[in-house]
């Protein structure tokens, strides 16, 4: 059994990246519309940036067998979760995400 089949038994909380259709599997909130209160906004066309092409050359590694970290860095509603929601949509189909809601569960 290799190191990321291991994780993967590891780690049952985990959920399914192919084609995500819940936001909230890596935290993305819609955008909030200029003079809107309700918070409701749908999510705007993905506008890429410098480092999505990396990003997507981690992933497709990934599918291949080496596994990697990427860390994006920013403040909040930058974008980072977004980048990263849109990169795994390239993974193919079975592959799973674990993603940690509090700091200290990545410890384990």
């Amino acid at each position: 059994m290799d190191r990321g089949q291991d994780a993967h038994l590891r780690w049952p909380a985990d959920r399914r990246v192919r084609r995500p259709t819940r936001l909230d599997d890596l935290e993305v909130h819609p955008a909030l519309a200029a003079g809107s209160d309700d918070g409701l906004g749908g999510l705007p066309a993905y506008v890429r940036r410098e480092f999505d092409e990396r990003l997507d050359a981690m992933v497709a590694a990934a599918s291949d067998g080496p596994s990697g970290i990427a860390m994006l860095v920013g403040d909040s509603s930058t974008g980072t979760a977004r980048a990263c929601w849109e990169a795994m949509k390239n993974l193919p189909d079975g592959w799973r995400l674990w993603h940690p809601m509090e700091p200290n569960r990545a410890l384990l």
